[in-house]
Protein backbone atom coordinates (compact mmCIF):
# COMPACT_ATOMS: atom_id res chain seq x y z
CA UNK A 1 0.00 0.00 0.00
CA UNK A 2 1.15 3.38 -0.51
CA UNK A 3 1.22 5.98 2.31
CA UNK A 4 2.15 9.55 1.32
CA UNK A 5 2.20 10.64 -2.36
CA UNK A 6 3.44 8.74 -5.92
CA UNK A 7 4.00 9.69 -9.49
CA UNK A 8 2.40 8.64 -12.65
CA UNK A 9 3.58 8.92 -15.79
CA UNK A 10 2.05 10.32 -18.51
CA UNK A 11 3.04 12.07 -22.05
CA UNK A 12 3.13 15.52 -22.91
CA UNK A 13 2.26 17.65 -26.26
CA UNK A 14 5.48 17.01 -27.65
CA UNK A 15 5.40 12.52 -26.36
CA UNK A 16 8.09 13.55 -23.74
CA UNK A 17 7.38 11.86 -20.45
CA UNK A 18 6.24 13.85 -17.27
CA UNK A 19 6.01 13.07 -13.45
CA UNK A 20 3.05 14.27 -12.38
CA UNK A 21 2.16 13.51 -8.58
CA UNK A 22 -0.89 12.66 -7.19
CA UNK A 23 -1.45 12.91 -3.14
CA UNK A 24 -3.57 9.79 -1.39
CA UNK A 25 -5.19 12.08 1.19
CA UNK A 26 -7.93 14.79 0.20
CA UNK A 27 -7.90 18.36 -0.86
CA UNK A 28 -8.53 20.47 1.75
CA UNK A 29 -10.49 24.24 1.40
CA UNK A 30 -8.24 26.69 3.38
CA UNK A 31 -11.32 27.89 5.41
CA UNK A 32 -11.18 24.09 6.43
CA UNK A 33 -7.52 23.73 6.85
CA UNK A 34 -6.80 26.50 9.10
CA UNK A 35 -10.03 25.35 11.17
CA UNK A 36 -8.23 22.18 11.83
CA UNK A 37 -4.98 24.29 12.69
CA UNK A 38 -6.49 26.56 15.47
CA UNK A 39 -8.88 24.15 16.80
CA UNK A 40 -5.45 21.66 17.85
CA UNK A 41 -4.06 24.96 18.33
CA UNK A 42 -3.28 26.12 22.19
CA UNK A 43 -3.77 29.73 22.80
CA UNK A 44 -0.66 31.61 24.64
CA UNK A 45 -1.35 33.28 28.02
CA UNK A 46 -1.74 37.05 27.60
CA UNK A 47 1.27 39.35 28.44
CA UNK A 48 1.75 42.84 29.26
CA UNK A 49 4.34 44.51 27.35
CA UNK A 50 5.01 48.60 26.77
CA UNK A 51 2.65 49.91 24.49
CA UNK A 52 5.79 50.49 21.62
CA UNK A 53 6.95 46.99 22.22
CA UNK A 54 3.44 45.45 21.08
CA UNK A 55 4.00 45.83 17.23
CA UNK A 56 3.35 42.58 15.43
CA UNK A 57 1.53 41.26 18.46
CA UNK A 58 -1.98 39.38 19.47
CA UNK A 59 -4.04 41.80 21.23
CA UNK A 60 -5.76 39.34 23.65
CA UNK A 61 -8.75 41.42 24.39
CA UNK A 62 -11.16 44.52 23.20
CA UNK A 63 -9.62 48.06 24.08
CA UNK A 64 -11.61 50.95 24.89
CA UNK A 65 -10.81 54.68 24.63
CA UNK A 66 -10.83 55.54 28.66
CA UNK A 67 -11.12 59.44 28.42
CA UNK A 68 -12.00 61.58 25.39
CA UNK A 69 -9.80 62.75 22.82
CA UNK A 70 -9.36 65.53 22.62
CA UNK A 71 -9.71 66.01 25.96
CA UNK A 72 -10.17 69.92 25.97
CA UNK A 73 -11.76 72.58 23.02
CA UNK A 74 -9.23 73.29 20.96
CA UNK A 75 -9.19 76.19 18.00
CA UNK A 76 -8.85 74.10 14.44
CA UNK A 77 -6.63 77.21 13.24
CA UNK A 78 -5.12 80.68 14.05
CA UNK A 79 -7.13 83.72 14.64
CA UNK A 80 -9.01 85.35 17.68
CA UNK A 81 -10.87 83.37 19.92
CA UNK A 82 -13.81 85.39 21.48
CA UNK A 83 -17.13 85.00 23.25
CA UNK A 84 -19.90 85.20 21.02
CA UNK A 85 -24.23 85.23 21.98
CA UNK A 86 -24.88 84.40 17.71
CA UNK A 87 -22.34 86.32 15.62
CA UNK A 88 -18.97 88.26 16.47
CA UNK A 89 -19.14 91.98 15.96
CA UNK A 90 -17.27 93.36 13.31
CA UNK A 91 -15.31 95.96 14.55
CA UNK A 92 -11.94 97.14 16.45
CA UNK A 93 -11.10 94.68 19.86
CA UNK A 94 -8.57 94.64 22.24
CA UNK A 95 -6.31 91.75 22.07
CA UNK A 96 -6.20 90.57 26.31
CA UNK A 97 -3.24 87.79 25.73
CA UNK A 98 -1.53 84.72 23.00
CA UNK A 99 -2.71 81.91 23.43
CA UNK A 100 -0.20 79.07 21.91
CA UNK A 101 -0.51 75.09 21.56
CA UNK A 102 1.16 73.21 24.04
CA UNK A 103 -0.01 75.71 26.87
CA UNK A 104 -2.29 73.71 29.07
CA UNK A 105 -3.28 77.11 30.69
CA UNK A 106 -6.81 78.23 30.91
CA UNK A 107 -5.94 81.42 30.04
CA UNK A 108 -9.30 82.62 31.83
CA UNK A 109 -8.80 85.54 33.35
CA UNK A 110 -10.01 87.70 30.19
CA UNK A 111 -12.55 90.13 30.38
CA UNK A 112 -14.28 89.48 27.02
CA UNK A 113 -16.83 92.18 26.53
CA UNK A 114 -14.92 93.56 23.50
CA UNK A 115 -11.82 91.80 24.04
CA UNK A 116 -10.22 88.53 21.76
CA UNK A 117 -7.13 86.66 22.16
CA UNK A 118 -4.69 85.34 19.53
CA UNK A 119 -4.94 81.74 19.48
CA UNK A 120 -3.27 79.21 17.64
CA UNK A 121 -4.36 76.21 15.63
CA UNK A 122 -4.63 73.10 18.47
CA UNK A 123 -4.43 75.63 21.42
CA UNK A 124 -6.67 74.78 24.34
CA UNK A 125 -9.84 76.93 24.02
CA UNK A 126 -10.11 79.57 27.42
CA UNK A 127 -13.21 78.39 28.88
CA UNK A 128 -15.02 81.97 28.02
CA UNK A 129 -14.18 81.44 24.44
CA UNK A 130 -16.77 80.03 22.26
CA UNK A 131 -15.60 80.71 18.78
CA UNK A 132 -12.61 81.17 16.84
CA UNK A 133 -12.34 84.22 13.56
CA UNK A 134 -9.49 83.12 11.38
CA UNK A 135 -6.72 85.79 10.92
CA UNK A 136 -7.34 85.85 7.23
CA UNK A 137 -10.68 87.64 8.62
CA UNK A 138 -9.05 90.03 10.73
CA UNK A 139 -6.83 93.14 10.26
CA UNK A 140 -3.56 93.85 12.06
CA UNK A 141 -3.67 97.07 14.11
CA UNK A 142 -1.29 97.03 16.94
CA UNK A 143 0.19 94.36 19.08
CA UNK A 144 -2.48 95.25 21.58
CA UNK A 145 -5.52 95.36 19.18
CA UNK A 146 -7.39 93.53 15.97
CA UNK A 147 -10.15 94.92 13.74
CA UNK A 148 -12.35 91.68 12.90
CA UNK A 149 -13.96 92.00 9.66
CA UNK A 150 -15.48 89.07 8.61
CA UNK A 151 -17.99 87.53 11.59
CA UNK A 152 -17.85 84.35 13.60
CA UNK A 153 -20.67 82.22 15.00
CA UNK A 154 -20.69 80.79 18.07
CA UNK A 155 -18.90 76.95 18.18
CA UNK A 156 -17.51 77.54 14.79
CA UNK A 157 -12.95 76.80 14.33
CA UNK A 158 -13.34 74.53 17.70
CA UNK A 159 -12.91 71.19 18.09
CA UNK A 160 -14.93 70.13 20.69
CA UNK A 161 -14.13 67.52 23.49
CA UNK A 162 -14.56 64.06 22.56
CA UNK A 163 -14.69 64.91 19.00
CA UNK A 164 -12.10 62.75 17.55
CA UNK A 165 -12.78 59.84 19.82
CA UNK A 166 -15.22 59.55 22.99
CA UNK A 167 -15.14 57.72 26.09
CA UNK A 168 -15.85 53.73 24.70
CA UNK A 169 -14.99 53.99 21.79
CA UNK A 170 -13.47 50.53 20.81
CA UNK A 171 -9.89 50.78 19.69
CA UNK A 172 -8.87 47.62 19.09
CA UNK A 173 -10.66 44.51 18.66
CA UNK A 174 -9.81 41.16 20.50
CA UNK A 175 -7.27 38.80 18.06
CA UNK A 176 -6.23 41.97 15.73
CA UNK A 177 -2.90 42.21 14.94
CA UNK A 178 -1.58 45.34 16.57
CA UNK A 179 0.66 47.68 14.04
CA UNK A 180 1.93 51.29 13.88
CA UNK A 181 -1.69 52.96 13.89
CA UNK A 182 -2.94 50.50 16.74
CA UNK A 183 0.05 52.01 18.85
CA UNK A 184 -0.43 55.02 18.06
CA UNK A 185 -4.27 54.89 19.44
CA UNK A 186 -3.19 52.96 22.32
CA UNK A 187 -0.46 55.26 23.84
Amino acid sequence: SLRGSYYLNSMTDNNEKKMVRKSVYPMLDVTDALGIVLKESEALNPIDVPIFEATGLICSDNVFAKENYPTFRASIMDGYCLFTENESKIGKHDIQSRIHAGNNDKNDNTDMNFSVAYITTGARLPDWANAVIKVEDTEYISENAVFLKGTVKKNENIRQIGSDMEIGTQLVTKNQRIGPIEVGLLA
